[in-house]
């Protein structure tokens, strides 16, 4: 390791350390923090991400752990409680939101891959602070969550056929990705199916495995190969790789019930290191001098207020079933905060040549502006 390589990782660990204090001190999440520490590290010259590869990687690492996480949040047990029925309405209001995202992106002749990010919702910002305001309990906290869940779900698929198409040269191109899409998705029930029976077969195995005294930590590196084994998966069907690691986290949160000890022995591992070192490196590559944040303020304000926009015009049809006004606004304002999927998106789209990297960095912005005012204003409208 170089020292540049030591120097590095010494000031990215110290960030990490302190983000989520400065985070609760300043009532802003701790993604918001570390991303800015990120940039304040970068503008200072104290070290260069882009020399040390060890870093990149890393950074990679914490993004696939992330979004592995990211498919367990999924809970798969209230998806199963509520039903089809149940799910529909989010399922709808989520396609809707991305119809009136990229109709609006084109009037506005902004990239398809900026619809995906005004459109995307994701599960941690909403559920943070439905778990703060304790409404975890009630229908509608179970609601909002599960139109978060769906909305995720729907936003990853999107996500796998805009790059599919990306990559598609003609129609004969764009036939062979989507087939092999549809073979990772049988990939993926066939894996659900076949975790399921093991655990119903072998439930005392699945316990020790799961369990907290295994001291080889068998269910951690059987975590990290099925990671590692979705994402070579994914990069054999012509997806991006990091989103089969969202796809195990799928997984394992429709065929593990105990999902919650594999959170326990992952969570603190990611979220400790590996995650913040993504969000840090990401501000390490967000060059705010170049990208001339004044100028394109505007467009920033912009993609905040169409992330709102798509998201409350759907969920305005639940004031027909008689659900408060203030309840829907502050449903559509947490679902309109997707900060950590509109960082990844922007990120898969940077890494694709699908977006210069000032659009990449404005993307950033918003979510992070997105993030810090709509869960304050949501704050005061939602019951305690």
């Amino acid at each position: 390791m170089t020292h540049e390589a030591a120097l590095l990782l010494l000031v990215i660990a110290i960030g990490a350390v302190a983000a989520p204090s400065i985070g609760r001190w300043v009532r802003v999440p701790a993604a918001v923090v570390e991303i800015l520490f990120g940039v304040t590290v970068g503008a200072l010259g104290i070290a260069d991400a882009e020399s040390v590869p060890f870093v990149r990687f890393l950074a990679d690492l914490g993004f696939a752990l992330f979004l592995f996480l990211a498919g367990m949040e999924v809970d798969a047990g209230d998806l199963r409680r509520d039903g089809g029925a149940r799910t529909l309405a989010p399922a709808v209001a989520a396609v809707v939101a991305f119809a009136l995202a990229f109709i609006a992106c084109t009037l506005l002749g902004w990239s398809p891959w900026v619809a995906l990010a005004v459109g995307a919702t994701s599960v941690p910002l909403l559920l943070s602070v439905i778990r703060e305001t304790g409404l975890v309990g009630a229908p509608a906290g179970r609601t909002m969550i599960t139109m978060a869940a769906v909305g995720e779900v729907v936003t990853v698929a999107l996500v796998a056929f805009a790059e599919v198409l990306e990559a598609a040269r003609g129609l004969p191109g764009a036939l062979v990705g989507f087939l092999r899409l549809v073979a990772l998705l049988a990939v993926v029930v066939l894996g659900t199916r076949v975790l399921s029976v093991l655990r119903w077969w072998f439930p005392e195995r699945t316990h020790r495995l799961l369990g907290a005294g295994d001291a080889a930590e068998t269910g951690v590196r059987a975590g990290f190969g099925l990671v590692f084994a979705m994402i070579a998966a994914a990069a054999l069907a012509g997806v991006e790789p990091l989103l089969g690691a969202f796809v195990g986290g799928l997984m394992v949160s429709f065929a593990v019930e105990d999902k919650h000890t594999i959170e326990q022995k992952f969570g603190p591992m990611a979220y400790g290191f590996f995650v913040p070192v993504f969000f840090v490196d990401v501000g390490l590559r967000l060059d705010l001098h170049q990208l001339s944040i004044v100028q394109r303020l505007p467009q920033v304000l912009g993609i905040c207020a169409l992330m709102l926009v798509v998201k409350l015009v759907p969920n305005l049809a639940w004031l027909v079933v008689g659900r408060p006004l203030r309840l829907v606004l502050a449903t559509s304002l947490l679902l309109a905060a997707p900060l950590t999927l509109v960082i990844a998106i922007a990120d898969l789209a940077g890494r694709f040549g699908t977006i210069d990297e000032e659009t990449e960095g404005v993307l950033v912005v918003a979510g992070m502006v997105a993030s810090l005012v709509f869960p304050s204003l949501a704050r005061r409208l939602l019951p305690r």
